[in-house]
């Protein structure tokens, strides 16, 4: 006698399963164990994702010195800004960022 199992005639203690395996009793607790999965995935991150000293927002630019933005004022009117943004590191001693910033102020 050929039994075909379908969804009207299973028996009660065989349990059914979807096409990839899985099987289909306990659906609302499926559910709510992803669901806290999700909960306790996205908690950790906010409690062990917070950043450390040092890696938090950028300080503010350095105070431009307008003695060395007049001097390196012809050489960025010479259509030389990152030769500007140079001297005005030399000249000064700043970093990158800061003397970009202090660079910008004059276009």
């Amino acid at each position: 006698m050929d039994r075909r199992y379908t969804r009207d005639n299973v028996e009660p203690n065989k349990r059914s399963s979807d096409a990839f395996g899985w099987p289909q009793e306990n659906d609302e607790m499926d559910t709510s164990l992803a669901i806290a999965l999700i909960v306790l995935a996205f908690g950790a991150g906010y409690v062990f994702g917070k950043k450390g000293p040092g890696s938090g927002t950028l300080p503010s630019p350095a105070a431009v010195d307008h003695g060395a933005l007049d001097a390196v004022r012809p050489i960025l009117a010479a259509g030389g800004k990152i030769a500007a943004i140079k001297a005005y590191r030399e000249k000064t001693g700043v970093g990158l960022r800061d003397a970009k910033f202090a660079v910008d102020t004059l276009e």
